[in-house]
């Protein structure tokens, strides 16, 4: 007796289907850094939400820029600054940040305000004395 390719091919598509729906579709997320949980008083803290914002920026948002070597040196020393504590460093980092923006050209208009968004978290953070 031969078996009909009209039955097979339905039935090796099911199986293939069949596997398919225990497979995730999307990448499983990274639990929430913990820079992000509550601080020690019990509340939000800034510097460690600025460190995850930097970092954040670092490697998702950076490499996608074309030419954009010294946005991203000047995004590492202002995650260094910020995780040493340190305000004139994380200032200056900040606007070194903000003239390499400035200079990039054709970037995703979107891409840039997400980081100028961060350097505005940065300077609000650590502003300048007055």
């Amino acid at each position: 007796m031969r078996r009909s390719r009209r039955i097979a091919v339905p039935l090796l598509a099911s199986a293939a289907l069949g596997a398919c729906i225990d497979a995730p579709t999307a990448p499983e997320m990274a639990p929430p850094p913990a820079a992000l949980s509550l601080s020690a008083e019990g509340g939000y803290d800034p510097v460690a939400g600025l460190a995850a914002a930097v970092g954040d920026a670092s490697t998702r948002v950076i490499p996608t820029l074309t030419g954009a070597e010294s946005v991203g040196a000047a995004f590492t020393g202002l995650a260094a600054a910020v995780s040493a504590g340190d305000a004139g460093g994380a200032r200056s980092a900040s606007a070194a940040a903000r003239q390499a923006l400035g200079a990039l050209e054709g970037a995703d208009p979107a891409e840039v305000a997400a980081l100028q968004m961060v350097l505005d978290s940065a300077d609000e953070l650590y502003p300048a004395p007055s």
